[in-house]
């Protein structure tokens, strides 16, 4: 007695029609919008190549350690020396300080695992210098395995004389004291070096006026004399006057003339 169609066997059989159809084509055309043709790239060969601007910009502010590689460096290798950044900062507490001198290459052996060589400075609680050459290893999971030094090393580096005589001999210790102090000194650019003078008790003496830029901020003009004695060692850094601040370059500006004045005047 009751009289819906949706019920009808007509009906019912036109729906399994439909549904068989949309089960049939793709999910988005069966909700309207286009399916892909047949010759469109995927996604990953559709984006475009950096731009020559972006690379001048990379190539600027990042050094070339690996040619041939993005940014100077491969993948797998930045892996590995991040991992022995990982590994230096939780060992070793006795390195006061460190530089680096180079990197090796990545190599592999028949079980994943991989290896990387590093050679740096290592300062031991701020006294002797060392060069140290270590090869780490990792497995494929990036654990590491061991730490080995290479045959004959770590070796002390040898200091050299310091020279208070020459100015060159006072450039040097100049800028191994920068090399160890004024962090807040992201760049320095000098200006002029004075004469070496020589004090009684033997220290000497050397000025040095230098454009530092702070923090990669504000830029100041320095104007220092830094005193060592006989064996090199820092005695003193003294101001010559009070940091100024650098001036930007400015296009000169021609005096106003006056109004020429017109005959009979």
């Amino acid at each position: 007695m009751l009289k819906n169609r949706s019920w009808s066997p007509r009906w019912s059989f036109r729906r399994l029609i439909i549904l068989g159809a949309i089960a049939g084509m793709p999910m988005a055309a069966a909700f309207g919008q286009k399916p892909p043709e047949a010759n469109q790239k995927p996604l990953e060969v559709q984006k475009q190549a950096p731009q020559p601007a972006v690379e001048q910009r990379a190539a600027k502010h990042f050094a070339t350690i690996a040619p041939g590689e993005p940014l100077g460096i491969s993948v797998e290798k930045a892996d590995l020396m991040g991992r022995v950044e990982w590994a230096m900062m939780h060992s070793g507490r006795d390195i006061t300080a460190r530089k680096t001198i180079e990197w090796g290459d990545v190599e592999k052996d028949a079980n994943g695992n991989r290896k990387i060589r590093y050679k740096f400075y290592a300062t031991v609680w701020d006294k002797d210098v060392y060069i140290v050459n270590r090869v780490f290893t990792f497995d494929a999971k990036g654990n590491i395995l061991d730490v080995e030094n290479i045959t004959g090393f770590p070796q002390k580096k040898v200091a050299k004389p310091a020279d208070v005589n020459t100015q060159a001999g006072m450039k040097d210790l100049v800028e191994d004291f920068f090399s160890k102090n004024f962090r807040d000194l992201t760049s320095r650019e000098t200006i002029e070096w004075g004469e070496v003078t020589k004090a009684a008790d033997g220290n000497a003496s050397i000025r040095y006026k230098y454009r530092a830029k702070i923090w990669d901020k504000d830029t100041k003009i320095m104007n220092q004399v830094f005193t060592f004695d006989p064996k090199g060692n820092l005695v003193s850094v003294k101001d010559v006057e009070a940091p100024q601040p650098a001036l930007l370059d400015k296009p000169a500006v021609a005096p106003a003339r006056s109004p020429a004045k017109g005959h009979g005047q």
